[in-house]
């Protein structure tokens, strides 16, 4: 369909900034709304704001998912087995990785020791706020510095608040686990995408 139909919304393609690595047009990233666990984050500029109940007890993060059933190596599993991504990718010269999960080496957050600023802060009793290009780690709060700018990143977490839909979970259904699907989100439930998946436990 033609996008100028779509209305008012504030939807902005990031593909370039993905592809070429420039800069995003994006300024703000909305990290999450839970209000089942009462949680919420929000990125703007070099700043991240978090409220509500959480344990920050991580002291690396490499993006794997500790408890999640998977080989030992997804770029090795990927290039053995296949992926429609992956598929995608090549054909456009986009997946050309040198050695497998080398990407993460560089992705990854080291937390060794906490600096001299370094302050406790509880976003359950009230916001955090965060330089993470200068503290990735989030050891240092910088709420009580830039109050302004903990109401300006309140006022606009309230606004996507209001503007959520109220969670209306179903069962979960690990057929829709995109591992069954080459690696990609797919309708599972319709005739062209059921598949036997391997990785589901019997």
């Amino acid at each position: 369909g033609d996008t100028k139909n779509l209305g008012d919304i504030d939807g902005q393609s990031i593909w370039d900034a993905l592809v070429t690595n420039s800069p995003s047009p994006r300024t703000e990233i909305l990290h999450n709304i839970d209000p089942i666990d009462n949680i919420s984050s929000l990125r703007r500029g070099d700043l991240k704001l978090i409220t509500g109940n959480l344990t920050a007890d991580v002291k690396t993060f490499s993006g794997i998912l500790e408890d999640m059933d998977k080989p030992q190596s997804m770029d090795e599993w990927v290039f053995q087995n296949g992926s429609t991504v992956r598929d995608i990718l090549k054909e456009m010269g986009l997946y050309l990785p040198q050695a497998t999960d080398t990407w993460r080496e560089g992705s990854e957050v080291k937390c060794d020791g906490a600096p001299e600023t370094a302050n406790e802060c509880s976003p359950f009793h009230a916001p955090c706020l965060y330089n993470i290009t200068a503290d990735p780690c989030e050891m240092t709060n910088i709420a009580d510095r830039y109050p302004e700018v903990v109401e300006s990143m309140l006022n606009t977490i309230k606004t996507f608040e209001g503007q959520a839909v109220k969670p209306q979970f179903q069962a979960q259904d690990p057929h829709g686990d995109p591992m069954c699907h080459g690696f990609a989100y797919v309708p599972w439930l319709d005739p062209e995408h059921i598949t036997n998946c391997s990785f589901i436990k019997k």
